[in-house]
């Protein structure tokens, strides 16, 4: 969940003036993800590993060259039809290309056997260099080997075989073992898919060689990605200013959904999984006030509260590990949204307007008391966009139960390591 994208390709959508915004979504499986793409209408989709060849097999259309490396990490809606593109290997090109190393006729070495590998394999071989693959699975070196027409190493001989190439490129995940005293020298250009503690990296300033890093092979496609979704150019600085942007690390998460009962629910179990506090924003205001917030409002007024709700947002520290339940309402303020963004991490529980009504007795009241159905979906509705544009991450919670929703945000939560 800490994807540098969402920065890159929003800091583009507004410095082109498009009204949009670029979020992650949480999947299980290719095929739940073509699912919501198509259920949300969604123009536009970077797919990470695993699902770069998984999904194939769900799109309507696919750009040759995503054919020849076999996946794809872009999709795109063309009219009624979703075609898939790969712009990694554009990445891997253009990020050398910066260098002062000339790649036709460069001896390379591509570490991996992922679609990443393949990428880089392609985009070498593009260029003329001439391109060896080895992985630790052998028989997924020589299929790659075969089908882009490269030679093959052996694992057992990485050594060897870094010695005798000048260009490295690795795309295994997180695995400094693999790499022995002496490998490299001030000669190597090292290339890391990972940009995250990245071994490579290290061994660069050890011994001096060139080294281009994972971040610069995830500018270099999102460039044209961006292109294939809006079909605008940008200049890279643009990207780079973002990519190299530093943000605070957001610690207050909240669950997004329009069954309060519901949200409440999984804000609890989830606030008591991590161990983390459990602030009810609402109760917040109603201490300070010395009024509950429906007496609020009709003493008040709405534009009372919202500023007492604005003011309370401003004042909450970023930084506190903590789960903060919300009023969906507060999303239609365009005044509060942005405080939002900047405070808190958002994850949108979505569910389709049919399962959330066939879920309202069974699982709670919405955000409004007593609201009849047809009420219900007007105002949801009435919010679904500033949800989306407002989440952080998107879980589809239409075919999950109860048991399976907590499961899933948890190992999401988990994995992000967003609270320590």
């Amino acid at each position: 969940m800490h994807s540098k994208s969402p920065q890159i390709h929003n800091a583009a959508l507004n410095h082109v003036g498009i009204k949009g915004y670029y979020t992650r979504m949480a999947a299980s499986s290719a095929k739940e993800v073509m699912a919501l793409a198509k259920k949300l209408n969604i123009d536009g989709l970077n797919i990470t590993a695993p699902f770069k060849d998984k999904i194939v097999e769900y799109l309507d259309a696919l750009d040759p060259v995503a054919g020849i490396i076999g996946g794809v990490n872009t999709i795109v809606r063309e009219g009624e039809i979703y075609k898939g593109y790969n712009t990694d290997y554009i990445g891997v090109r253009n990020s050398l290309k910066r260098t002062n190393v000339e790649l036709k006729n460069s001896s390379c070495l591509v570490l991996g056997t992922g679609l990443a590998a393949k990428a880089a394999v392609y985009a070498l071989k593009e260029e003329g260099a001439e391109v060896t693959i080895c992985g630790r699975h052998k028989m997924k070196t020589a299929t790659i080997a075969s089908e882009l027409v490269c030679k093959m190493g052996h694992f057992d001989k990485l050594s060897t075989l870094i010695g005798n190439h000048q260009i490295i490129v690795n795309t295994i995940p997180d695995n400094p073992e693999i790499f022995k005293d002496g490998d490299f020298n001030a000669n190597h250009l090292l290339m890391d898919a990972n940009y995250k503690n990245s071994a490579l990296e290290a061994i660069a300033k050890q011994t001096g060689a060139q080294f281009v890093s994972g971040e610069s092979w995830l500018l270099h496609q999102a460039i044209p990605a961006f292109k294939l979704f809006t079909g605008k150019d940008v200049d890279e600085t643009v990207f780079f200013q973002a990519l190299n942007e530093e943000r605070a690390s957001k610690k207050l998460l909240s669950l997004t959904c329009y069954l309060d009962d519901l949200k409440n629910k999984l804000n609890g179990v989830l606030a008591q999984k991590f161990d983390v506090q459990l602030i009810y924003f609402d109760k917040m205001i109603e201490e300070k006030y010395k009024s509950s917030i429906d007496d609020m409002i009709k003493e008040k007024g709405i534009g009372f509260l919202q500023r007492a709700e604005q003011e309370m947002l401003t004042t909450l520290d970023a930084s506190r590990k903590a789960f903060l339940p919300l009023n969906v309402s507060l999303l239609k303020s365009e005044t509060l949204r942005p405080v939002l963004r900047e405070k808190v991490f958002n994850i949108f529980l979505m569910m389709s307007p049919d399962v959330m009504l066939d879920r309202l007795d069974g699982e709670g009241k919405s955000m409004l008391r007593n609201d009849s159905p047809d009420d219900l979906l007007m105002m949801y509705l009435g919010v679904f966009d500033e949800m989306l544009a407002s989440a952080d991450l998107i879980i589809d919670a239409d075919h999950r139960n109860l048991p399976e929703i907590i499961t899933n945000l948890y190992e999401e939560i988990h994995s992000s390591g967003i609270f320590g």
